[in-house]
């Protein structure tokens, strides 16, 4: 087993490629209490060549750039023959070919609106429409994205970020964001608003009828949990601080250790995911933005 990652958890695609966009319209910041100004501390480039740095679980391990010019990429996701996709903000999905990028988009993704941080695509996603989270689903060709249907439409505008997985049970879990600051941020504890939850649904938008709150008056049958952990792409919003962070459980998933990893980079992490080989893939935040191979090249500390 691979002493950089856990293992794997079995992927799930058949011919289909799920696209997530976030819903658009100005994000609701300062309404009430204004966020502090931006600290204007540029992102260094990151340097040529492999980059070898440490940390306690893997002693020695090399980052490698696969690309450095994307325009603030936001997720990535593997299909069945090992090629990766990326969507960028702006909507656009890249693919990469044994870790080359194709320098044309992909055709078929959805049109978005990016406006200060929301409207930018999810590769497992979900299209804007009328600035509202909706899920759509998509045949993968091999070469573009076709036949694009909306399954699921929470009817939630305003919102930013999304994120889907699907779990172990074969169900598809969505997260819907709700405003951080300002008035509407009391949408978060509002049962009849998806803003603020977790959603739950079959692979085909319909919701399953052992979720938790299916039936109970005043309540979105989708919803599956009104609480998450979420992780910072830096700390207080202060540049140069981004950082991965790697958690080890114990048996019982007590968390035991939790360490911060890049950031020597002092980048923004954007995403990160496990691909096939076992590797390490993770985005950066910024613009231009780049894709990043994490791999072990020597042994696993002592635990």
């Amino acid at each position: 087993m691979n002493p950089f990652t856990a293992p794997r958890a079995r992927a799930r695609f058949a011919a289909m490629a799920l696209l997530l966009l976030t819903a658009a319209g100005a994000a609701l910041r300062g309404q009430n209490a204004a966020p502090p100004p931006p600290v204007p501390w540029p992102t260094p480039a990151l340097p040529d060549g492999p980059i070898l740095l440490q940390s306690a679980e893997v002693r020695d391990f090399r980052v490698t750039v696969l690309s450095r010019t994307l325009e603030q990429p936001w997720s990535l996701a593997f299909l069945p023959n090992g090629d990766m996709l990326v969507t960028e903000r702006p909507g656009r999905i890249r693919i990469f070919h044994n870790g080359v990028l194709d320098p044309a988009p992909v055709a078929g993704a959805p049109k978005v609106r990016a406006v200060v941080s929301t409207g930018r695509t999810l590769v497992n996603g979900q299209p804007e429409l009328a600035g509202e989270s909706t899920l759509a689903r998509g045949v993968w060709d091999g070469k573009a994205i076709t036949n694009l249907t909306d399954i699921f439409a929470t009817g939630a505008t305003v919102t930013e970020s999304s994120r889907i997985a699907f779990g172990r049970d074969g169900m598809l879990y969505m997260t819907v964001s709700a405003p951080g600051t300002g008035p509407q941020v009391v949408r978060s504890q509002d049962p009849s608003d998806y803003a603020g939850t977790v959603i739950r649904l079959r692979d085909d938008g319909s919701v399953p009828p052992d979720n938790p709150f299916v039936g109970r008056p005043g309540f979105k049958p989708a919803i599956y949990t009104r609480s998450a952990f979420a992780g910072g792409l830096r700390e207080g919003e202060v540049p140069r601080s981004g950082q991965l962070q790697r958690v080890v459980f114990n048996e019982r998933w007590e968390e035991i250790r939790r360490e911060p990893l890049l950031r020597e980079l002092k980048q923004r992490i954007r995403d990160v995911r496990q691909g096939p080989d076992g590797l390490l893939y993770v985005l950066t935040g910024e613009n231009p933005g780049a894709v990043l191979r994490l791999e072990p090249v020597g042994t696993a500390a002592t635990q």
